[in-house]
């Protein structure tokens, strides 16, 4: 039993503590479950927290923005805000953490409260700051136009810094910038005046307190030789014509850069003197430098400089003597040119003298560059910089002096360059014409002598240029060509044609200038290069054309002018263009113009090689088949040229217009060869003028008029040219038979044949007609060219082989028939025709046959053969000058079918149709 109840106990005691530990668990575990809540609502509410945080730091922003300039009332608005947020935001926190977040929050709102605080005193401050500023930049502006402000200036800027709510270390430190300030813009007023007025600046290092610092400019060595020469004295003294005072000056330099003249009773202080030494020793040096010549004076060492500038101080300005010296550059000439002024007023300034010229020659130096400083020159409104700072002024006030001293200087030049200029156009169009102008100018003397010599030098060319005139209009100004002062006279009278004569006159009138003289203005030339040189064609062919008439009167005219060689070239190539290619000058001018376009040469050197072997392929070409018109070609081909040299110029002609073609077509042979033919055609023809059919350039034929209705229309032309060849060649046994008793014996074909008298001369040369046309050698020249182109009856030189195989120039110019031949010839046969016309109508001879539209009987009907081609008579020859008329001589009245009208009727009303009539 005690074992039994012993095992329930136990039993029943284990299973109470199973009971209490299972009722501890579930109190751990509700324990556990309200840690974590607290934890997850402690999480949330920092987190919330935070968001506060970060939206006061945005309302913070927000209102920053619309904070008053001044900053007032911003740190209560802050207050007012994080008190409210700080509310809201509480009520959203569990109670059971109230007294933390309460905590925190607090300290949160004191923190932007105090941020607050800060910013509005910040704020403050910078309206302070920017309130003082702007009221310095205002004074600022009023003291730099008006230095005479800077104490009152400087007052009102610190009122308005002690008015503000600034510390008062801010405020002295405010008060030390404001003295800066202002010191610093006076300092740029007087870089401003410096650049003005370079002569303030003279004393610059004066008033900045930086005598002492600065290195002495070589004005400054000039102002030390003064300051030891002249010597300082503070009361006025009489000297000469004026009271002096200081450095030996009759005036003095105010503060403010005012000249001011020294009286008695005048008292002066070293910074006075010195800004006087410093004005009149720039104004010396400018003048002597303007007496040299600014570009010789600034070749000139400093020493020398200075020296120079003692001696004009001394004198009042640079002696004649020294001043050219100066000019050479030679110092040993320049010393012993002042070291003869030594005796000048009894020697009295002879030691000067010696020792300004010792200083040049290098042999002595200038000492005591700087003068001693006296504090009280300073200007006391620098006080408050620094040294650093007033050297910094001092070096820009000297860089905006020299800046305006150059400007000074450069309008200094251009006004002399300018009044020189006018008086040289004056000289030049005869404004000035004494040498009381020139030497009543500004000009210095060497300016002036130049200038006089070229008023007697002009004066002179214009008497010569009269003569030169007068000459011309003579027809007799003769020149030489080569020579400077013949080119001068020609351009002179070409000057007068340019002012005087038409514009489309100018032409024939240089031409003129050029057949009396041998050569051209250079003007002219410089126009015809112009245009020569253009990628225009037109201007080209007007250039080329003058040029060409201007060398066919002299062909050297063009050469002896400059640039003229290069004008001739293409005057060359213009004519070779228009006489040997047979060119229009427009197409000339055009291919020329395309020589002066690169690109245009560079497509035609491309063509180059083709052209080449082109050109060889018609060598040894058949040029006579060319002019054959026979059919098939059965009779012969006629001759090339009546010599062989012809022939060859005639092959070379073919040769160079077909290389010409096969560029004009871009290399196409075919096209080319034809082109080349047809031109060839054009330019040459065959004549038998020679006696056979010859291919020459121009044959007459195309030209001269014909004798109508004779089956040899040109006999007249070959009778008057034997004729003539006679009269020029006297003693040739075959144009002139000899002289027996009162008749002539002469030779045909190896037969000897009496000429009973004169009247039988012109059937002896009628006879010998065909051998002497055999020895005649027709040549066309460039002017036969022109002149068959300008509808001019053209001529030829004629070239005749006498008996010993020589050939003789007829005449030594070109021959052309008289066509009034033609003209007296053409009117007989029509006199003749209408004559008989008029018989076999009153006679009816033949009349019905012709009525009928048969042929007139012979006689009759010669009258009215081929009547078109005879409504005009042969036009008379005009000399080469003038263009051939074409107005026509009387003409047969009406056309065939009026005129068989007319006979019509007039056979019916005399019955000469009547039955019986006949």
């Amino acid at each position: 039993m005690d074992k039994v109840g012993n095992s329930i106990g136990q039993g029943i005691a284990q299973l109470g503590g199973a009971i209490g530990n299972a009722a501890e668990q579930q109190n751990a575990l509700a324990n556990r479950r309200l840690e974590m809540q607290r934890q997850a609502d402690e999480f949330a509410a920092n987190q919330s927290f935070q968001r506060w945080q970060d939206d006061n730091a945005l309302e913070f922003g927000q209102s920053q923005q619309k904070i008053d300039p001044s900053g007032k009332g911003f740190t209560d608005t802050v207050s007012g805000i994080y008190t409210k947020r700080s509310e809201e935001f509480l009520k959203t926190v569990p109670a059971s953490l109230q007294p933390r977040f309460q905590e925190l929050v607090a300290t949160a709102r004191n923190q932007w409260i105090d941020k607050g605080a800060a910013t509005e005193v910040d704020q403050r401050n910078t309206w302070y700051r920017t309130g003082i500023t702007e009221r310095q930049q205002t004074l600022q502006n009023q003291v730099f136009n008006d230095p005479a402000m800077f104490d009152a200036a400087k007052q009102d800027a610190y009122r308005t810094i002690d008015a503000s709510g600034l510390s008062p270390a801010e405020k002295e430190t405010l008060r030390k910038k404001t003295d800066e300030m202002f010191a610093l813009t006076i300092g740029e007023r007087e870089i401003r005046d410096a650049e003005a007025n370079p002569v303030s600046a003279g004393s610059a290092a004066e008033r900045l307190g930086v005598t002492g610092a600065v290195k002495t400019s070589r004005g400054g060595d000039a102002m030390s030789l003064l300051r030891k020469f002249e010597g300082f004295r503070d009361t006025p003294y009489w000297d000469v014509n004026a009271h002096h005072v200081g450095y030996g000056s009759d005036t003095i330099t105010t503060a403010d850069g005012r000249k001011v003249k020294v009286e008695q009773g005048t008292k002066v202080s070293r910074a006075d003197a010195e800004r006087d030494l410093a004005r009149r020793t720039k104004e010396f040096e400018q003048g002597a430098a303007a007496k040299v010549g600014v570009q010789s004076w600034n070749n000139l060492a400093p020493n020398v400089q200075a020296a120079l500038v003692s001696v004009a101080y001394n004198y009042g300005s640079l002696p004649d003597n020294v001043a050219q010296a100066a000019r050479s550059g030679d110092v040993h000439a320049i010393a012993t040119a002042v070291d003869a002024r030594s005796g000048d007023n009894g020697g009295v300034n002879r030691k000067r003298r010696m020792e300004e010229a010792n200083i040049i020659r290098g042999a002595a130096q200038i000492s005591g560059n700087a003068p001693a400083f006296d504090p009280r020159s300073m200007d006391p409104r620098y006080a408050n910089l620094s040294l650093s700072q007033r050297l910094s002024l001092y070096d820009q006030t000297q860089a905006a002096a020299q800046r305006g001293q150059t400007a000074i200087e450069a309008q200094q030049t251009a006004a002399y360059n300018s009044q020189k200029g006018a008086l040289q156009l004056g000289i030049q169009t005869g404004e000035v014409s004494s040498s009381e102008q020139i030497l009543s100018s500004g000009m210095n003397d060497s300016d002036k002598a130049t200038l006089i010599s070229a008023l007697r030098s002009r004066q002179g060319d214009q008497i010569a240029i009269g003569e030169a005139v007068a000459a011309f209009q003579n027809g007799s100004l003769t020149v030489d060509p080569y020579s400077s002062d013949g080119r001068k006279r020609v351009d002179a009278v070409g000057d007068v044609i340019a002012r005087s004569v038409p514009a489309d006159q100018q032409q024939s009138a240089n031409e003129e200038l050029v057949r009396q003289t041998g050569t051209l203005p250079q003007s002219v030339l410089n126009n015809i290069r112009a245009g020569a040189d253009s990628q225009v064609a037109s201007k080209v062919q007007a250039a080329m054309q003058a040029a060409s008439r201007f060398a066919q009167i002299n062909p050297a005219a063009l050469g002896r002018r400059e640039g003229g060689d290069a004008i001739q070239r293409k005057v060359d190539d213009f004519d070779y263009y228009v006489n040997t290619l047979n060119l229009d000058p427009s197409d000339a001018a055009r291919r020329i113009a395309e020589q002066n376009d690169p690109n245009k040469v560079r497509d035609r050197k491309a063509l180059e090689p083709a052209a080449k072997e082109f050109r060889k392929q018609l060598e040894g070409a058949d040029i006579g088949a060319m002019f054959d018109d026979s059919f098939m070609g059965w009779r012969s081909n006629p001759n090339v040229g009546f010599t062989e040299g012809q022939a060859a110029g005639i092959a070379a002609d073919y040769l160079a217009i077909a290389e010409e073609q096969f560029y004009l077509t871009s290399g196409n042979t075919d096209l080319a060869k034809s082109r080349a033919e047809q031109e060839m055609k054009r330019l040459y023809g065959t004549s038998d003028i020679g006696g056979s059919k010859t291919i020459m350039k121009y044959p007459p034929e195309k030209y001269w008029p014909g004798m109508p209705g004779e089956s040899d229309p040109y006999a007249y032309a070959k009778d008057q040219l034997i004729t003539d060849l006679a009269e020029a060649f006297p003693d040739d046994p075959l144009l002139n038979p000899k002289k027996s008793g009162s008749g002539f014996v002469g030779t045909v074909d190896g037969r000897t044949v009496d000429i009973r008298d004169e009247s039988g001369l012109s059937d002896y040369r009628n006879m010998i007609r065909d051998t002497a046309l055999s020895r005649i050698v027709l040549v066309a020249t460039p002017e036969t060219g022109a002149e068959a182109k300008s509808n001019q009856l053209p001529g030829y030189t004629v070239l005749y082989k006498d008996e010993n195989g020589n050939l003789q120039t007829l005449y030594g110019k070109q021959w052309r028939p008289d066509p009034q031949a033609v003209v007296s010839g053409a009117r007989r046969q029509q006199q003749d025709r209408l004559g008989r016309a008029e018989v076999y109508q009153q006679t009816g001879q033949g009349l019905a046959d012709f009525l009928a539209g048969g042929e007139i009987p012979m006689g009759a009907g010669s009258a009215w053969d081929n009547p078109e081609a005879q409504q005009a008579a042969p036009v008379p020859a005009q000399a080469p000058s003038a263009p051939v008329p074409s107005t026509p001589s009387p003409t047969v009245q009406g056309n065939l079918q009026n005129q068989r009208s007319q006979l019509f009727q007039n056979a019916q009303q005399s019955g000469l149709l009547t039955p019986g009539g006949m």
